[in-house]
C-alpha cells in the first residue's frame, strides 16, 4: 500500500475543510476516496500501483469546481497539494511537439463556473497567454506558442474550447517523476491542475 497526501486549500490559500479526494479509472469510476480534515488535509491510502486520475472537490458549485491529477504513480508515496477554485482544468494532456527544437505540447479543456451556471452556451473561458502558467518541476515554462481549438462533438451542440501550448522546456528523462503543474488565473478567478511524467 502506497499513499496519496496533501492539504487542499483555495486560490488565497486558506484550507478547504472536508473537501472530497478520491482516485479514479480510465472511467472515471471511483478506486478509493476519502475527505480531508478540518484544516483540509488528507491521506488517501491506495494498491501501489499507476493510477489515471485523481479529484479534489469541495461540492461542484459557484465557489469550486474540481482539481484534476493525471497520471498517478503509488508505487511510492505521492505528495499533491490541490488548490481549488472556480475555473477547471481537465483534459489534461502533456506529449512531444513535432518541432525539433526542446518544446512540448500541452492540451487542455477550461471550464469557469461562472459560465457554467450562467446563461452562457459556452464554458470555457477566453484566454491569453498571460492568464496561463505552467511549470515542470518548479520551474516555470515559457509558452511559445498557444492555439485555441474548439472541439464540436455532435451538429447543434455548442463547441468545446480547448487550448494547445507549445512550452519551452529544458532537458527532462521522462522517468514518472516529473511534475507539470498548470494554472489558470481569469478575471480574479483561479483554477490548477497536475500532472506525472
Amino acid at each position: 500500500m502506497s499513499a496519496v497526501k496533501g492539504c487542499v486549500r483555495d486560490k488565497n490559500k486558506k484550507p478547504v475543510s472536508h473537501a472530497k479526494v478520491a482516485l479514479l479509472t480510465e472511467r472515471f469510476e471511483v478506486i478509493t476516496s476519502g475527505e480531508a480534515d478540518e484544516s483540509g488535509c488528507f491521506c488517501l491510502e491506495a494498491e501501489s500501483k499507476k493510477y489515471p486520475y485523481f479529484i479534489a472537490s469541495k461540492g461542484f458549485n459557484e465557489n469550486f469546481l474540481e482539481f484534476w491529477g493525471y497520471n498517478i504513480d503509488l508505487r511510492q508515496n505521492v505528495e499533491i497539494n490541490p488548490k481549488l477554485g472556480k475555473i477547471e482544468i481537465f483534459s489534461l494532456i502533456f506529449f512531444p511537439s513535432l518541432d525539433t527544437d526542446n518544446t512540448m505540447m500541452v492540451y487542455f479543456r477550461p471550464m469557469s463556473s461562472k459560465l457554467l451556471l450562467g446563461e452562457e452556451k459556452a464554458i470555457a473561458p477566453e484566454l491569453n497567454t498571460d492568464d496561463i502558467t505552467v511549470s515542470v518541476n518548479g520551474d516555470f515554462c515559457e509558452i511559445v506558442t498557444m492555439r485555441v481549438i474548439n472541439e464540436t462533438l455532435d451538429k447543434g451542440v455548442e463547441p468545446i474550447k480547448a487550448y494547445a501550448l507549445k512550452i519551452e522546456m529544458a532537458d527532462i528523462e521522462f522517468d514518472g517523476k516529473n511534475k507539470l503543474e498548470i494554472s489558470i488565473i481569469k478575471d480574479g478567478d483561479y483554477g490548477e491542475a497536475v500532472l506525472f511524467f
